[in-house]
């Protein structure tokens, strides 16, 4: 009767450990390559000047359509009606620092997008985000969201925060969506998950948190690169709660 090949021990457990240290290693290589996107498009200065121009351009259009709709017109501002109009968010300028960043969030509030996390956090930014472009695309990635919660609400968006950036539903803000991130690598949420266990109202989670794993990616600061991360609970209490705005979480990249 022939019996099962029995399987030695010492070999089975080093080709266990050969293959978590390549999972391990093509993990790493995965966020390499991000960071490598993120190297290529801000070393593309004609794209970041572009950029600059489009948000000064959007500026332009929003304090003009708020004009109009004040004068009256906003048949001329939206072609539609002041109920219309009244709809469509409008935000002020963008924050001068995160101090102010922090103190503007209520307003936000409003259009159901709401922060939950540390403030003395996101305040640390300011010390490193020194050309403010952190400050700029976290204002960005904020009041997308709000835009992103509208369109939900309006039937014009029918997934998550991922699939509007790639769709680009018209009328709504945008943010460059190979700058948002909809998980993190299956060797960080192993690792390092609990990192992201971030704050959360006791009626999305009775622990008063909830993993948070979707995120934008602000800017490229050496090792410390900020992230926005979020919660989209937009299927049930309709917002998106903020749980994170501060330097890059432990990684493969950023582990010693």
């Amino acid at each position: 009767m022939a019996t099962a090949e029995r399987i030695d021990p010492v070999a089975f457990r080093e080709v266990s450990e050969q293959l978590s240290r390549l999972q391990q290693r093509n993990d790493a290589l995965i966020d390499e390559a991000e960071l490598a996107k993120l190297d290529r498009l801000d070393a593309i200065e004609d794209l970041e000047a572009a950029e600059k121009t489009i948000d000064d351009q959007t500026r332009r259009i929003s304090y003009l359509t708020k004009s109009l709709v004040e004068l009256g017109r906003p048949d001329i501002a939206f072609g539609g009606t002041v109920a219309e109009a009244e709809e469509t968010p409008t935000f002020g300028p963008e924050p001068i620092d995160f101090a102010e960043l922090l103190e503007r969030m209520p307003e936000l509030e409003i259009h159901g997008v709401v922060f939950t996390g540390e403030p003395g956090i996101t305040a640390g930014l300011q010390s490193i985000d020194t050309e403010g472009k952190a400050l700029q695309r976290a204002w960005e990635a904020l009041t997308t969201l709000c835009d992103y919660v509208k369109a939900k609400r309006n039937g014009d968006a029918d997934g998550n925060v991922h699939k509007f950036l790639e769709d680009q539903p018209v009328g709504y803000r945008s943010f460059p969506v190979n700058r948002h991130a909809a998980t993190e690598t299956k060797f960080t949420k192993e690792r390092y998950g609990d990192e992201r266990i971030l704050p959360a109202p006791e009626a999305v989670d009775p622990r008063g948190a909830v993993s948070m794993l979707e995120h934008f990616k602000l800017a490229r600061i050496s090792r410390q690169d900020p992230r926005l991360y979020y919660f989209d609970d937009t299927s049930r209490s309709g917002k998106v709660y903020v749980g994170y705005i501060g330097p890059h979480m432990t990684n493969s990249q950023t582990e010693t």
